[in-house]
């Protein structure tokens, strides 16, 4: 029996709605490299400057630019306290210029020459130099560091020499279509002589030795016990003192992300950064995080029906608009199948199975029209979505034509199929709920086993589940070869499925080698029909990002990177708050 649990889908989606993600867009085109105006920071801004967004989130886990993999201190504190190498323009996905550009390729292959930028500076006042960079990898990957969520992006880094202060020469390790964009775009620049410091005073109050850089012994262990993430060159800074920023975090109901003065980006990019400040609200219930809605202590709301909320509640609708929108991170939400367990193993059983759920209801009716039929393991609107053709609601009559065919017919003992679903994922029990009938009618029994996420996880990785529903949130360069390559299996990528196929490993080997865009798409069609022949993951839906945002931001339209303050602002008269 599926047992109803209390919803708390919003600590999910408080951080996904506002999240950067990918969007297998493959096109990239270098934007002109910008240069910094002449003057103060701030001279020559052509919006109002001032007030502060406040997103409500849930508490930060680890701030640690080396070893985090928690969402919310990437995606809504490092993000905007520390550059990347080069980032992506959310109008168009374009790669445009960070900290550095592209200079030169070669002269060896998978070899690129980076420029940084001459006015980029830390928080402090340091300048920003080619050895802070080299730095940053090293620390990333260091054997005695954790890794962090970046580091198997970064492990394709396979030297980086400095040239000089400003240059340096990445070579990667293998050939890869995304590979350069995908490691320049990941690459959170800190600050080598802060770091230097904070360990040293980490081994002076342990009564240890001080290392005297990244390579002495003991310095990656040190390292992991860093609970800030130092001084950024990004928009924003973190104003917390790193001693005891961990205990200040988790005694804290908020945490104040001020504009950082000394960004380039202000001189830079005189149309953005408007807000005096960033201020993440820390909410761990939904009706506290509905009454700091009424009141306009948060400035934006998750909402299933948006519209819903605003009729409902006229003194929400004066302040606050409704945006549904998609963005590269809504990914889709699919079953993924045990293919050692009998039964499984056979694609007639899982294209069997794929038929009895309804996707229309999911789409039309759990998630209220906020979301589309997943055929293709790409998104909709991009070039390698594969069409209409593949998944789908099938006839009862044949789903149990495949299931005999596969030899699970009525004369045989029944099919039982367990589905491990995430207890706080209400969503993922209706799922269950609303399938169970056409389950029964086909002559399947179908157990859902709704547990935390941490158990899912453990049952997933010991191989002992039939299925378990997840939501996958994509990267910007889509490339299935770590889901259904054969070699990443048994815990080396995430093909927990088993599942193996020569042709489709040939197909995928093939097509992440290719940097030829129409001839990689090619490769993408074919993997789309032995993806529908074989039926390894059942796709369900392709959610769509629903939200309230207050009214008074200008500008706030969101793009394909989700609702980023990057240029909004709010006029003089409609500011409501200042940082405290």
């Amino acid at each position: 029996m599926i047992r109803p649990t209390r919803m708390k889908r919003f600590l999910l989606v408080l951080v996904v709605a506002a999240a950067v993600a990918g969007l297998g867009w493959q096109v990239l085109r270098l934007h002109p490299e910008q240069r910094p105006a002449p003057g103060p920071a701030l001279a020559g801004r052509v919006r109002p400057q001032g007030d502060a967004y406040v997103s409500p989130v849930p508490r930060p886990l680890d701030l640690n630019p080396f070893t985090t993999s928690d969402q919310v201190s990437r995606r809504m504190v490092l993000r905007y306290t520390h550059d990347t190498l080069l980032d992506l323009d959310g109008r168009d996905l374009s790669l445009r210029p960070g900290l550095a550009a592209v200079e030169s390729t070669g002269p060896e292959p998978l070899t690129w020459t980076l420029r940084l930028r001459d006015d980029a500076a830390f928080a402090d006042g340091t300048p920003v130099t080619s050895a802070d960079v080299r730095f940053s990898w090293r620390a990333c990957v260091h054997p005695e560091v954790p890794g962090g969520s970046v580091r198997a992006v970064l492990d394709r880094i396979a030297a980086l020499e400095v040239l000089d202060a400003k240059r340096f020469r990445l070579r990667l390790r293998e050939p890869h279509f995304a590979a350069l964009p995908e490691v320049v775009t990941s690459f959170t620049v800190a600050s080598r002589a802060w770091f230097l410091a904070e360990v040293a005073r980490l081994a002076q109050a342990a009564g240890g030795s001080v290392p005297a850089d990244e390579d002495a012994p003991g310095f990656g262990r040190l390292l992991t016990q860093v609970a800030h993430p130092g001084p950024g060159s990004g928009p924003y800074r973190l104003d917390l003192p790193a001693a005891d920023a961990r205990a200040r975090i988790a005694s804290a109901d908020r945490l104040v992300l001020p504009r950082n003065p000394r960004s380039w980006r202000l001189a830079a990019q005189p149309e953005c950064w408007n807000l005096d400040a960033l201020v993440l609200r820390f909410v761990s219930d939904p009706s506290a995080l509905f009454a700091l809605l009424r009141t306009q202590e948060i400035d934006w709301y998750f909402a299933a029906e948006p519209e819903k909320v605003l009729a409902d509640n006229p003194d929400v609708a004066a302040h606050y608009v409704a945006r549904v929108y998609d963005q590269i991170g809504d990914g889709h939400y699919m079953v993924v199948w045990n293919h050692r367990r009998p039964g499984l193993a056979d694609p007639r059983v899982r294209r069997a199975l794929s038929g009895l759920f309804d996707r229309e209801a999911i789409a039309g009716g759990l998630l209220h029209g906020k979301a589309r039929v997943a055929r293709s393991w790409f998104r909709p609107g991009t070039p390698e979505y594969a069409g209409d053709a593949g998944a789908g609601r099938a006839d009862i009559a044949e789903v149990r034509a495949l299931l005999a065919a596969a030899g699970c017919g009525p004369d045989r003992a029944p099919l039982r199929v367990s589905i491990l679903a995430a207890s706080g994922q209400e969503l993922f029990r209706r799922i269950l709920e609303i399938s169970l009938p056409r389950f029964e009618q086909a002559g399947v029994e179908l157990q859902a086993e709704v547990m935390d996420w941490g158990a899912v996880v453990a049952r997933r990785d010991r191989g002992e589940f039939d299925g378990y529903l997840q939501k996958w949130t994509p990267g910007v360069w889509v490339d299935p070869y770590v889901w259904f390559h054969s070699s990443q299996a048994g815990g080396k990528g995430l093909n927990f499925m088993g599942y193996a196929d020569p042709e489709m490993d040939a197909v995928l080997e093939q097509a992440r080698r290719e940097p030829d865009d129409t001839l990689r798409l090619r490769l993408w069609r074919r993997f789309h029909e032995l993806f529908v022949r074989d039926e390894p993951v059942t796709l369900l839906v392709h959610p769509r990002s629903s939200l309230l945002v207050h009214r008074r931001f200008r500008g706030a339209e969101p793009d394909l990177l989700g609702l980023v303050p990057e240029r909004w602002w709010v006029e003089p008269g409609e500011q409501l708050r200042r940082p405290r």
